[in-house]
């Protein structure tokens, strides 16, 4: 988990950037991606001309620690703090692989009802 700071994954993204031989780009981020690309941003001005935010807007860090506001605000079955515990959604989703993509892939889908779309 230590490998997963805000830093390290911004390093990904210019080390991708390095790999590509590109000076600068534009950064696309979707859902967890997004704040990615929002701190590659901040942190590189110099390396990123633009962002590309899918699903998650900019916000500024807030008084608290993100997750905590998360629980507090959605709960500890919100995604986001679910797969924080290792092992325990990994087990979970295991348990029947076609089942848990057909649900994923069901509830992204069109066809899903509005209240059981991702």
């Amino acid at each position: 988990m230590a490998d997963y700071t805000i830093l390290h994954l911004t390093g990904d993204v210019l080390a991708l950037m390095d790999a590509l031989g590109e000076e600068t780009a534009v950064v696309a981020g979707h859902d967890w991606g997004g704040p990615v690309a929002w701190h590659a941003a901040l942190m590189r001005p110099d390396r990123v001309r633009g962002v590309i935010g899918l699903s998650v807007p900019y916000r500024p860090r807030g008084s608290a620690p993100p997750l905590e506001t998360l629980r507090q605000r959605l709960g500890d079955g919100f995604y986001m703090a679910y797969f924080q515990e290792p092992g325990i959604a990994d087990a979970e989703l295991a348990r029947d692989l076609p089942t848990t993509f057909r649900r994923l892939l069901y509830a992204g889908s069109g066809e899903a009802p509005r209240c059981c779309r991702s």
